[in-house]
């Protein structure tokens, strides 16, 4: 019998705890027996309890308790009819998960889909358990199918001539529809399961009938309004909830487009394909196979916003933004709350909840919680406000809990008072309402994610309404709080001074040469509009009728457009001082020849109009008040910025117009794109514009002041969104944020390092590989963070709480809770086995000392590590300059894409007659000679051959991987004229395309002087044949490669890592004055490198004068291996390392035979 076959009959028959053992123990899990459970161990770290229950309640009451190691819980029906597993929370603040099934499904089904998750659990991996509440099947079939919808309603509407006008509108419409179908699932829509089939069946006779009869009399005079005609409901039905919020206000596009129709065909079908998912306003409720609930709408939606962005937006998974978000307001709170707190000192927020005294809870309400600004820069769909609604919801739901239970009436009244919440009458949707209307704020370049974003608000508020559509208070309007703009290009603060001494725009024109604090706009009452924007606001966003609402709105919109074309012409003024331009060399555009490309190039100016800037300071100008400088700025920013680089990509582009794109190479898509052109010069106009707003942007992030720590290299958003929010933090504000690895390892980053550790303290830094697929679409060796940061200018941190390398939400939880008990017992880890001993928490002064130049962070794992690294760190960094011993230069020489033209094929050079060496291995014509080009790929350990091209291109290209013995040939794909003809000796070849997963990390050989290289390499030269071959030994060595894999960032061995090894280094005046360590170290390399004549002249050097490749390189693989593994010997005890560090050292290369390592340790204990 099969074994899901077997699964299937045991759950079927299962009538005690015992039958249910068996099906454990038939997936091979270890089984222990409680009194009333069972324990199923899933590792050595976690396991799940498994128990019969009477009621549901007790379901959710273990799920809520913390039990150590214990990952979740199966709770089985008392009449084993319903299996629930449930993955451990607190209701309403780390949300609570179920995946449910019943044995009628199992029963009627052929292959039950939970058959089939029950398999895929085993021993040792976690990620199968945690795999049970993953959605993504789902998601991915409701997602393909509403994005085909989408489509079909853009295409169906008429009245609005602009494309991007009536895209947004498709959006809005979607959005009231799936907020409706919700309200609908719970009756709440004249008390009908079916309300919306019926009223097409009634409206859909005439032409476009359902939207201009029906669907804007239920929009417009029904759900935002309380009192109704009679038409009204004889059309809408007596029992439909009065709702008001902007969802149902008429919109902008709305009042702009007077004659907008839509067809009753495309309603049809959207309803056929609402009406196949079964709808749960509940976040992650029960994992019906066929459910739809707003967590996994929010997935949905930020795939669709994707679609509209140019690249580097990934989804958060909910484990993470959901932990990102609680631990970063806990920590936000409950440091606040301790400060006022004269009773003593609490471990967490509830505790002081718990055990304050009104006089406590008060100030507590009315200074910290109540008035916490929460923001998001590039909120999307709205994940991490809509966290934040529960998580805040949670402390508000704890405090009415000690209130009622403890009649503290004096805090009571405070709350209930006008604009507050009712402890007793509807409090999770009152509490809500409220927190949604005082605390968050969001903005987001695309217009349809400021919508999405307020759906999923407004459906989490009515998550807590009861069953009865009367009881449905009105929504609040949050139009201006959630908002549209580029969060990047805008003024943030605006100083009381802001406007003084702007020329005006026609003084601009006739006085270009003139001074230009000739002729000064008259901002007249600008601040004035600004404060009495502000009251228009709070006015608005709890205004009940519909009509007083769309004229607060309107007079609020003619103020923001007043003030927002004061703010622009000082923008383009500084864009005019900042001498902001685009680039003038564009790839596929002959800029010499195309004289139409050159005058748009010369002629182009960046306008506001493009740049769409969010000006925080006009926008959210209560929370950003020039007023108060010490209270201004926001508490709290949660984000996950996007993590493209700003710059053109041409395989974004054009891959829609020519598929294969992504593997051309670069000859092959230049003619493709000039083919392209030709047949369409609209789409070189397309690109041209493109690459001109996007190179002109990033002259602007280079050149402002917005961005004092952007840092060299390329502009990475994430940079400058994390930059951005420190800005926007008022001190002792807190940031969370999920981000690259970069962060605390590229060079790029270091100014932001210093910023971080200058300026603020580190709560924790968690380290993830995507090992497990966190982020789809990101590759699995992709590392990112967690961060949670508190402003602190006047007392900065003085270590990063971390832990590198982790993979799950349970790594996360483990190392946190170590962080936790850590802080609250103050012991030695080594004293407690419960302790993760991943977590670390490293003082600044040694990130200082182990990269002074760049502040880069190391991965470290283990308190091990951090002993090997301090005894390595004795050694000088190779970057440091030494008098009397031997140095470093380091360089990098052919760019792939910049430098493409200078390479030849060998299809080439045959066309231009040229005749191919084999004794020297080059390509000859007359005098011109062409030497091989060489790649990452073609490098190994001592190895200049370790690949050779057969056919093809970019990622398409085929190599042939070969290791000795070999043939002698270097075949390279491209060939180029030397650039260093004199060149004599030989330098080192490291390749920088690598990363901490591989093999191994550090390849590096010689190759003569005269060689070329393309960018995937680096060159480093000590000018020194007997230094370069002792240094490759060090980079090739496990102990360097240990060091570096602590150290690198992502798969780039670049400059900053190289710099920084710690390097033992002999002096330059010969093999004489080295250690016998040292000497052999050299010898055995040159044994290893010298294995072809192209190094004869390297080997004399060091045997002598009759030395070659024949008599002294070695090329059968056995003995290379073993002068390897002396080497590796060797190289360990130059850095004094004992057995134990050098077998850990060992056993963190996982994919290292262990033949290998064993053959290591043997040489070791020889040299003792």
């Amino acid at each position: 019998m099969a074994r899901a076959d077997r699964i299937k009959e045991i759950i079927l028959n299962s009538k005690s705890l015992e039958d249910v053992a068996t099906l454990f123990q038939e997936l091979k899990f270890s089984i222990s027996q409680e009194t009333q459970s069972l324990i199923v161990e899933i590792d050595e770290n976690s396991y799940i309890e498994v128990f019969v229950y009477t009621d549901n309640s007790e379901l959710i009451k273990r799920a809520g308790q913390h039990v150590y190691q214990r990952v979740g819980i199966l709770g089985i029906s008392k009449n084993f009819e319903e299996w629930t597993f449930l993955r451990k929370g607190f209701e309403d603040k780390i949300r609570i998960q179920k995946y449910k099934f019943k044995r009628t499904d199992i029963r009627e089904n052929r292959n039950p889909i939970a058959i089939q998750r029950l398999c895929d659990l085993k021993p040792g991996n976690i990620s199968g358990f945690e795999d049970l509440f993953e959605r993504k099947d789902i998601s991915n079939k409701f997602y393909k199918e509403f994005k085909k919808q989408k489509i079909e309603l853009i295409n169906s509407i008429s009245g609005i001539s602009d494309q991007w006008d009536r895209k947004l509108y498709a959006q809005i419409l979607l959005d009231r529809l799936i907020f409706l179908f919700f309200l609908q699932s719970r009756n709440l829509l004249n008390e009908n399961p079916r309300y919306f089939a019926e009223k097409y069946r009634d409206y859909c006779k005439r032409k476009n009938e359902f939207y201009e009869t029906f669907l804007k009399e239920l929009f417009f005079n029904a759900l935002c309004r309380k009192e109704r005609e009679k038409h009204t409901l004889t059309i809408v039905g007596n029992t439909i909830p009065y709702l008001n919020g902007g969802l149902f206000l008429k919109h902008e596009i709305e009042e702009k487009y007077l004659k907008i129709q839509v067809s009753n065909e495309s309603f049809a079908a959207i309803f056929q394909f609402f009406e196949s998912w079964n709808w749960n306003v509940n976040e992650r409720s029960d994992s019906d196979e066929d459910s739809i609930d707003p967590y996994i709408l929010g997935y949905i939606f930020e795939n669709t916003l994707g679609d509209n962005k140019s690249g580097g937006v990934y989804y958060t998974p909910s484990s993470l933004s959901e932990f990102l978000t609680d631990e970063t307001i806990e920590e936000h709170i409950f440091k606040k709350a301790n400060g006022i707190s004269a009773s003593g000192f609490y471990k967490n927020t509830e505790e002081f909840i718990n055990n304050s005294t009104e006089s406590e809870l008060i100030i507590f309400f009315e200074t910290i919680l109540s008035p916490i600004k929460i923001c998001d820069p590039a909120c999307g769909s709205g994940q991490f406000l809509v966290q934040s609604l529960h998580s805040l919801s949670y402390y508000h739901k704890l405090l009415s809990n000690r209130i009622l239970k403890s009649n503290l009436q004096e805090i009571r009244a405070r709350i209930e008072k006008p604009k507050g919440y009712s402890l007793e009458r509807n409090p999770i949707y009152g509490i809500r309402r409220f927190v949604a209307s005082n605390n968050l704020y969001g903005v987001d370049i695309l217009p349809e994610a400021a919508e999405i974003t307020k759906l999923r608000l407004f459906l989490a508020m009515v998550e807590g309404i009861e069953i009865s559509s009367d009881q449905l208070e009105p929504l609040p309007n949050i139009d201006f709080h959630i908002r549209s703009g580029d969060s990047l290009t805008g003024f943030l603060f605006l100083p009381e001074d802001f406007f003084d001494g702007l020329p005006s725009q026609s003084s601009k024109a006739k006085n270009r040469k003139e001074s230009p604090s000739i002729g000064v706009l008259d901002f007249g009452d600008a601040p004035s509009k600004m404060a009495r924007k502000e009251k228009l606001i709070f006015l608005y966003t709890n205004e009940n009728d519909p009509d007083k609402a769309l004229q607060l709105r309107s007079e609020i919109r003619e103020i923001d457009l007043e003030l927002q074309q004061v703010l622009n012409q000082r923008l383009e003024h500084l864009l005019s001082e900042w001498k902001v331009k685009p680039k003038k060399k564009i790839d596929f555009i002959d800029e010499k020849k195309d004289l139409k490309a050159i005058e748009l190039i010369n002629q182009f100016v960046l306008r506001t109009e493009d740049l769409k800037p969010f000006h925080y300071g006009m926008e959210f100008s209560t929370v950003i008040h020039p007023s108060y400088p010490k209270e201004a700025g926001f508490d709290i920013i949660l984000m996950n910025p996007p993590w493209e680089v700003w710059k053109p990509n041409s395989q974004e582009f054009f891959e829609s117009y020519i598929p294969q794109f992504r593997d051309l190479d670069k000859n092959e898509a230049r003619l493709a794109v000039a083919t392209l052109f030709k047949k369409n010069a609209k789409i070189k106009d397309e690109w041209l514009q493109h690459c001109l707003n996007l190179t002109a942007t990033g002259d602007l992030f280079r050149n402002s002041d917005f961005f004092p720590n952007r840092g060299s290299g390329d502009i990475n958003l994430y940079k400058l969104f994390l930059e951005r929010a420190w800005h926007l933090l008022k001190e002792e504000g807190s940031l969370g944020i999920v981000i690259p690895s970069g962060l605390y390892s590229d060079l790029g980053c270091k100014d932001l390092r210093k910023m971080l550790f200058t300026e603020g303290k580190i709560n924790f830094l968690y380290g993830f590989e995507n090992s497990k697929a966190l982020f789809e679409n990101v590759h699995r060796s992709f590392k990112f963070i967690l961060l949670s940061a508190t402003k602190e200018t006047n007392g900065p941190g003085k270590s990063v709480p971390s832990a590198f390398m982790l993979h799950s939400e349970q790594d996360l939880r483990s190392v946190h809770q170590t962080k936790k008990d850590m802080q609250t017992i103050k012991v030695e880890k080594s004293n407690i086995s419960s302790l993760d001993k991943r977590f670390l928490d490293l003082p600044i002064n040694l990130i200082q000392k182990l990269s002074p130049d760049s502040l880069s962070l190391m991965e470290f794992k283990s308190d091990t590590d951090i002993s090997i690294v301090k005894k390595m760190a004795k050694f000088p960094r190779l970057g440091e300059e030494l008098e009397g011993k031997w140095n470093v230069k380091l360089s990098s020489e052919f760019h792939m894409t910049n430098h493409a033209h200078l390479f030849m094929t060998k299809e080439q050079l045959l066309k231009l007659g040229a005749k191919y060496d084999s004794e020297m291995m080059i390509w000859k014509k007359g005098k011109e000679e062409w030497w091989p080009l060489y790649e990452g790929r073609m490098i190994s350990q001592y190895d200049h051959r370790a690949a050779g091209y057969i056919s093809g291109s970019q990622r398409s290209a085929i190599w042939d991987y070969c290791d000795f013995p070999k043939n002698r040939e270097v075949r390279p794909h491209y060939w180029i004229i030397p650039q260093w003809k004199n060149g004599k000796g030989y330098k080192i070849y490291i390749c920088v395309v690598t990363a901490s997963s591989n093999k191994r990390t550090g390849l590096a050989t010689l190759v003569n002087r005269k060689e070329s290289s393309g960018n995937s390499l680096a060159v480093i030269d000590t000018e020194n044949a007997e230094a370069n071959l002792y240094l490759t030994a060090i980079i090739n060595s496990f102990t360097l490669d240990y060091y570096v894999r602590l150290r690198i960032p992502g798969n780039n061995y670049n400059q900053a890592v190289i710099f920084d090894l710690p390097t033992p280094r002999f002096s330059t005046r010969g093999l004489e004055t080295s250690t016998k360590y040292e000497s052999k170290l050299i010898e055995l390399t040159a044994s290893l490198v010298g294995t072809t004549n192209a190094f004869n002249q390297l080997l004399q050097e060091i045997f002598g004068p009759k030395a070659n490749f024949a008599t002294h390189g070695v090329t059968d693989p056995r003995k290379r291996q073993k002068i390897k593994n002396q080497i590796d010997a060797i190289v360990a005890k130059i850095y004094d390392l004992t057995e134990e560090e050098f077998q850990h050292i060992l056993s963190t290369f996982p994919l290292v035979e262990n033949e290998i390592k064993e053959g290591v340790m043997e040489e070791w204990r020889k040299l003792n």
